[in-house]
């Protein structure tokens, strides 16, 4: 698939994003497995390293680690969509950390800054996609 919005390729469909970035605001702390599932959707390759599109063996991941998205505010920055602009902001715990994408229209909250930073980031690269209103 190619995701003509943002000159990018992506194995993974607006649903699968959509639902990924989902249960991305709603963990509570960081988590591996997401991380993993990100990697996948967003077909994330180590320099030099060609795979079939849509795997991530065992030993890539365990040789050359996927990047944290979801534990790392520097990792989910790299998955924001080239040219946009982007906010985050959190409240040292006495609220939700809060990711505003582009124009106001993608807004995540989340219980870290990187965790809604990785939640506005799949919503955005989801053809169509954008945050729930809340």
């Amino acid at each position: 698939m190619y995701c003509e919005e943002l000159g990018e390729e992506c194995v993974a469909g607006a649903d699968t994003l959509l639902a990924l970035a989902e249960r991305v605001e709603a963990a509570g702390a960081p988590d591996r497995n997401l991380d993993e599932e990100i990697a996948v959707a967003i077909l994330w390759r180590p320099s030099g390293v060609c795979e079939a599109a849509g795997t991530i063996p065992w030993w890539l991941t365990a040789s050359f680690g996927i990047p944290d998205y979801t534990a790392s505010l520097d990792a989910a920055m790299k998955l924001v969509p080239g040219g946009w602009r982007w906010t985050v902001t959190d409240y040292q715990g006495a609220a939700p950390a809060r990711a505003i994408l582009g124009d106001d229209s993608i807004i995540c909250t989340a219980t870290t800054p990187a965790l809604a930073l990785t939640a506005a980031c799949l919503r955005a690269r989801a053809p169509g996609g954008r945050a729930p209103t809340r």
